[in-house]
């Protein structure tokens, strides 16, 4: 589980780096128009069933998404931007996961959604709706999304 949390944060490091200036380095970059992404921060969001029915399998999901994030701040986060999350308990309840992304996507802009829930089919059609990538759990059900596109000069 938490290796596959650090993968999915590591793939959102990547995509966020297309809002970077180019040219590696670990500088800040100038304006960036994606939702989430601040002179200062790159804001993600993250679904995890942290109760309800086989929630012990999610248990090291916040610990391991901690210590990746953690890892990439201590690294100079993205370009100069910090990362930083906000997270939600879908209880592993499709009806809860829609209600508590809504929640998310209101409560502030995030670039993107780590999904540490099989209870994510609740909120695709929302999520795709919006553009807003999601990394995490593969289900059947992604597949009839379309995977938002980092553009080309992305390193």
């Amino acid at each position: 589980m938490t290796r596959q949390l650090g993968l999915a944060a590591t793939i959102l490091v990547v995509a966020a780096t297309s809002c970077s200036a180019g040219g590696g380095g670990s500088s800040a970059s100038g304006a960036c128009g994606a939702p989430g992404v601040t002179p200062d921060q790159v804001e993600i969001g993250f679904l995890v069933s942290d109760s309800g029915a086989g929630s012990a399998a999610y248990a090291s999901a916040r610990a391991g998404i901690d210590a990746r994030i953690g890892l990439a701040n201590d690294e100079g986060g993205i370009h100069g931007r910090l990362i930083t999350y906000d997270w939600r308990d879908d209880q592993n309840s499709p009806s809860q996961n829609a209600h508590v992304t809504d929640d998310l996507l209101r409560s502030k802009p995030v670039f993107g959604l780590v999904a540490a829930t099989s209870a994510i089919s609740g909120s695709l059609e929302n999520l795709s709706q919006q553009g807003i990538p999601v990394v995490g759990l593969g289900r059947t059900d992604w597949a009839k999304y379309q995977t938002p596109r980092a553009p080309a000069d992305t390193p």
